[in-house]
């Protein structure tokens, strides 16, 4: 197999609209959004607006503004082709190429990747007033500001090689210091030896991501020395489509023996057709070949989804990649019924590799038989996996921290089987079950109702029911809202009444597993229900297309989604919602009570904690949400509740099955919510300011010991990643004996290799109990890359 290098250009490469046609792709924008929000702040302009101006309007040759540019674009670029399966060996980058591929390898992060490239900008607009040169003497005086504006970058670990152009060689991790990054802006660039240095070391094809390949010649005349057959393959270049010259060079590689997810990079919408004929602009064979190799890989994965193919997989054997029998027995008969032939019961006994089966069917499929790709007919089951089923996963055993007995707790100090643990799996977000005021309005409801009047609510409830959906209607800006027990019986219930015979539900595939489970129900019932790619509009939108003959059309997301307490982006969602007359199902569990209206640099969560909804100013009944939530969290409660877009909804909901057949919300559980929600009018912005500064020291303190963390906003959930399944049993293990209680996050909740920590911290935290996790966080990453180092 050849060894890949990502090269990424350098300043030069750029050119006005590089970078449009691709935004196209969710992936590719959503990182060049992540890069704008963390540059513009430094810069005052936006780099996604300068990307979308037009040629007579674009300063894109200014370099100050050009190198920002390229770098962003290379990094959206590398995460681009990473989610379409095609992973390098090693990195190097020419000038502020070096940058992303710093990224590229872990390096860097990207607002420091950001920071780093405007500080660049600014060192070569003062020396351009100046008169001098970069490479001058006078760069001296701008090491000691440079130095002031980063500090100490501290090495993180590294996750690729790294060739420097800065150094000519391969650098380790503690050559990226802060030094390094002046002295790349003040020393000449040593990209040959760079590159001649990976030749040397066995590299033998080399993809180059930039807006254009300027670094093209400079390979071709490396080349030319070279005894061995060495390949070059440009991402992108100034003429033509953007999309046809990326997917071609992507058909090239996939030709070649990489392993590509070359159908995502289909797009859903229009020009679908065209996308795929770039894929698969090659000879016939070669067409075949892929549409196989395609089919192959998906019914691999429809058989033992817990076997995640490494990028050598394709040459090993079946057997060493983990399939059994039962397994392959379930593949052949999918390929068999895909191909419209009978493949023998010996098959996979002559063929024993995913490489040589292909071949072996490929005289299977007849030459011009091939039809471009295209998304598949959405009516299909759910896929839903139960956390159950995990205890067939290696290691699990290993994992013993479920089910723990908790024989004390003060405040978010737990004693655990006679040990001290800091409670960070709490999701309690505003301490409230703590609060004088919430403690105390128990005993008084409880004299006054007594403990549980146990009435269906479809014969009777007690009036505290009333008030508090009196009192969270107020305080969402709704009109009304349905209070259930819990939100796992509120999806049961009110998914198929939202959607009715004649509907269908739309699920993104990363909504809260009871979402899931409650789409389930609801196909059983026999009403539709199809998954759609997480936070794809693009994907969402080739769905909804499909169904413009059906109505009503219920649309479910999360409103923060709970590992890495990403925000929905509700007005994208809205736009379409309106467009094709749907409505957004907002489950949030986690927004309520943490972000609310008007946010701002001073107050990131936003006031009142009314919820994701009134966080982005939106108005739930003119862009046909339905808000959904708990109490359970930042209220310390036990109950859940809807919105109803209408009287002739709320009258169905109130006729659901778990509505009428489920008990009642307990009457300390009704005191302790409308305790909570005063609590909030009076307190609720200093408690958030309180979780706001807590969450943002351990997210920023995580990732200065070279974790990748997600967390945004500052949100109080924390999702330190550590790795593949293996690291991340390692770590939880570790994070139990330093008296650390968080939650497991290891699959099916998270990707099999992307498994982490998962804090969740409350206003109860203090700073002592954060000081003695990062320790204990710097403690465990030094154990658990103690074998790559």
């Amino acid at each position: 197999m050849p060894k890949l290098v990502f090269v990424f250009s350098g300043i030069g490469s750029q050119w006005p609209g590089m970078g449009k046609e691709l935004m196209q792709y969710p992936v590719f924008r959503q990182t060049l959004e992540q890069c704008d929000q963390a540059f513009r702040p430094l810069a005052g302009w936006s780099i996604l607006e300068e990307l979308r101006k037009e040629p007579r309007a674009s300063r894109l040759l200014d370099s100050t503004i050009g190198q920002p540019c390229v770098c962003a674009l290379e990094i959206a670029l590398f995460e681009l082709l990473c989610s379409w399966g095609l992973s390098p060996a090693g990195v190097l980058g020419h000038s502020v190429g070096e940058l992303a591929a710093a990224y590229a390898a872990g390096i860097l992060y990207i607002p420091t990747a950001l920071r780093l490239v405007w500080e660049h900008c600014q060192i070569v607009r003062a020396t351009s007033q100046e008169g001098s040169m970069l490479h001058s003497l006078a760069m001296e005086a701008q090491r000691e500001r440079f130095y002031r504006e980063l500090g100490e970058l501290l090495p993180r670990l590294m996750t690729l090689p790294v060739y420097s152009s800065l150094w000519g060689r391969r650098a380790q991790a503690e050559d990226f210091d802060t030094m390094h990054w002046f002295e790349h802006i003040r020393q000449p660039v040593l990209f040959a030896q760079a590159a001649q240095a990976m030749l040397d070391d066995g590299y033998d094809w080399f993809v180059e991501l930039g807006p254009h390949p300027t670094l093209e010649d400079a390979f071709n005349d490396l080349f030319t020395h070279t005894a061995s057959p060495i390949h070059y393959t440009a991402s992108l270049r100034r003429s033509g489509s953007e999309k046809k010259t990326l997917l071609t060079s992507m058909a090239q590689l996939a030709q070649a023996g990489f392993d590509l997810r070359l159908s995502e990079a289909v797009l859903p919408p229009a020009r679908a057709a065209d996308d795929a004929a770039a894929l698969l602009h090659t000879e016939e064979p070669e067409r075949r070949r892929t549409w196989l190799a395609q089919l192959v890989r998906k019914a691999l994965a429809t058989a033992d989804p817990q076997i995640q193919m490494p990028p050598e997989g394709w040459s090993r054997k079946f057997s060493e990649l983990g399939f059994d029998s039962i397994a392959l027995v379930e593949v052949q008969l999918a390929l068999s019924a895909q191909l419209g032939v009978e493949l023998p019961a010996t098959l996979f006994f002559t063929y024993q590799t995913p490489k040589t089966l292909v071949e072996a069917m490929l005289p299977l499929v007849r030459p011009g038989s091939v039809a471009p790709a295209s998304r598949p007919e959405p009516e299909v089951p759910f896929q839903v996996v139960d956390f159950c089923e995990t205890r067939s996963t290696p290691s699990f055993h290993e994992l013993s921290r479920f089910h723990l007995r908790v024989q004390k707790q003060v405040n978010r100090k737990l004693e655990i089987d006679g040990k001290p643990f800091i409670d960070f799996a709490s999701c309690n977000y505003l301490g409230l079950d703590y609060h004088p005021e919430v403690m105390n309005a128990i005993p008084k409801m409880v004299a006054e109702w007594g403990v549980h009047p146990s009435w269906t609510r479809l014969v009777a409830s007690p009036e505290p029911y009333m008030v508090l959906e009196e009192r969270l209607a107020e305080f969402l800006k709704v009109s009304s809202v349905v209070v259930f027990p819990s939100i796992a019986s509120l999806n049961i219930a009110a998914l198929p009444v939202l959607a009715g015979p004649a509907g269908v539900i739309l699920c993104d595939i990363a909504a809260h597993h009871t979402i899931q489970e409650a789409c389930q129900l609801a196909q059983a019932k026999g009403i539709t229900c199809v998954q759609y790619k997480h936070n794809d509009l693009n994907d969402l939108e080739w769905v909804l297309k499909h169904y413009t003959n059906r109505s009503p059309i219920i649309v479910t997301v999360d409103g923060v989604y709970s590992m890495s307490a990403e925000y929905e982006n509700l007005p994208a969602f809205g736009e379409l919602m309106r467009r094709y007359n749907a409505y957004l199902y907002v489950d949030d569990a986690h927004g309520l009570g943490v972000v609310g209206e008007n946010p701002s640099p001073e107050c990131p969560y936003g006031h009142k904690g009314n919820g994701i909804v009134n966080y982005y100013g939106l108005d739930c009944a003119a862009e046909r949400f339905i808000y959904v939530s708990g109490l359970s969290k930042a209220f310390s409660s036990y109950a859940a509740f809807l919105s109803c877009p209408d009287a002739e909804t709320r009258e169905k909901l109130m006729l659901s099955s778990t509505y009428v057949f489920s008990g009642p919300v307990p009457v300390a559980s009704l005191a302790s919510a409308l305790a909570g929600l005063e609590v909030n009018e009076k307190e609720g912005d200093q408690l958030r300011a309180t979780l706001y500064r807590l969450s943002h020291r351990l997210a920023s303190g995580a990732r200065a010991l070279g974790y990748e963390v997600d967390n945004a906003g500052g949100f109080p959930i924390v999702f330190v990643v550590t790795g593949g399944y293996e690291q991340t049993v390692k770590a939880i293990n570790l994070a139990w004996k330093y008296g650390l209680l968080i939650t497991p996050g290891i699959f099916p909740i998270v990707p099999y290799q992307r498994g982490g920590l998962r804090f969740s911290l409350t206003a109860l935290n203090t700073d002592e109990e954060i000081e003695t996790t990062l320790q204990a966080l710097k403690e465990i990453r030094q154990r658990i890359t103690e074998k790559d180092g």
